[in-house]
């Protein structure tokens, strides 16, 4: 009995400690919660915080410069270029027909070997082998092409047809013009494909000539001639404001060469095109800093580059100067500042004519009695104004 008695004594002591742990576990998870909903009611509200992060910031207005100079990036547009290698030649050059400066296109002569005039011909790509009656393949069809572009053949024949007698009188007439003597007796010839040096382009401007009078003809596959990339545009990179503004004088500098701004364009004429290519293929610091970027051509020698210049901005009337951040865009891409008034802020429409990353100014028109500018605009702020002015 005592035992039996004792054991239940020993479960009721167990039970209650029990709960009186839960209890004080209860009782320091209350209080713990009650003390984390005090701290997240101390704290301010969104409303208070935003308010703390816009708040505004007063900048003082101060005058622009005239003139403002400053490195930009420039993508230049490229055609042309490569060069123009030998077939498999035997001889002694006799005499060279191309020098640098010249335009070669289609049927233009470039060297005599062994007496034999050999011409440019820019096809789709290079002769391969030399061509009899019978022959069929592209090949055939490009030397139709060849013949009709310099004048042998009329512009009817139609492709798809074998190398015959017709093609090859065309062929004879060529080989008299390049000064291959044949018996008269033999109305038609066999087509070599060593009188003829492919270029990859037509209209192109030769750079570079490497070829000697007196010495072995060059052996298959060594460049003849190089050509110079002609300019087809330059443009500003993307980011590049374009100030088309009026009363703004712009120009580029690129080594030296001055290149014209109007309306946001650059100008080339002539003269600079051939300046300017002259400078990316001769001028180490320029050709050196050059790279090329991704590009779609519609053909395969056309490219865009990417340069460094240097841009000259001259304003013909009084700037004013605001950090970059002070200047926002409406929906309607008006530009404007916050001004501050007597019932809170008033938006002033400006025009950007330049801009200076290293101190991150704009310069402004539009602020000439204007004495201090938000420097930190909101967007709700910015909505506020923009809806007032129905922009």
């Amino acid at each position: 009995m005592p035992r039996s008695g004792g054991f239940r004594l020993s479960n009721n002591i167990a039970a209650r400690r029990g709960v009186r742990g839960a209890t004080i576990v209860l009782v320091v998870i209350v209080v713990g919660v009650v003390a984390a909903l005090g701290w997240l009611v101390s704290l301010p509200s969104a409303d208070e915080r935003l308010a703390v992060a816009t708040q505004p910031v007063i900048v003082p207005v101060a005058d622009g410069p005239r003139n403002v100079q400053s490195t930009i990036e420039l993508i230049v547009t490229l055609s042309g270029g490569g060069d123009a290698r030998a077939p498999d030649w035997q001889g002694l050059v006799t005499s060279v027909l191309v020098k640098p400066g010249d335009t070669m296109s289609t049927g233009s002569p470039i060297v005599e070997v062994d007496g034999v005039r050999r011409v440019a011909a820019a096809t789709p790509r290079p002769f391969y082998r030399s061509l009899t009656l019978g022959d069929v393949g592209p090949d055939v069809d490009q030397l139709v092409a060849f013949l009709t572009a310099i004048g042998k053949l009329p512009p009817d024949r139609p492709n798809d047809r074998p190398y015959d007698q017709s093609l090859g009188r065309a062929v004879k007439a060529l080989a008299a013009d390049l000064g291959i003597r044949e018996p008269d007796d033999k109305s038609w010839m066999d087509f070599d494909n060593t009188w003829v040096v492919w270029m990859p382009g037509e209209n192109l401007l030769v750079d570079e000539v490497r070829l000697t009078v007196g010495t072995v003809a060059p052996s298959l596959g060594e460049v003849l001639l190089t050509f110079r990339s002609a300019v087809t545009s330059v443009r500003f990179a993307v980011g590049v404001p374009a100030l088309t503004t009026e009363g703004v004088s712009d120009e580029v500098t690129v080594n030296g060469l001055v290149l014209p701004v109007t309306n946001g364009e650059i100008i080339l004429d002539d003269q600079s095109r051939d300046e300017l290519a002259s400078l990316l293929s001769s001028a180490t610091d320029v050709a050196d800093s050059a790279s090329e970027i991704e590009h779609q051509a519609s053909q395969g020698n056309d490219r865009e580059i990417s340069i460094n210049a240097v841009r000259s901005t001259t304003f013909d009337v009084a700037t004013q100067a605001v950090p970059v951040a002070a200047v926002v865009t409406s929906l309607n891409g008006g530009q404007w500042v916050l001004v501050p008034g007597q019932d809170g802020y008033e938006g002033v429409p400006v025009v950007v004519v330049a801009s200076e990353t290293a101190r991150s100014l704009a310069f402004v028109r539009g602020l000439d009695d204007v004495a201090e500018v938000v420097g930190n605009p909101g967007a709700a702020q910015l909505s506020e104004i923009c809806s007032k002015s129905g922009e």
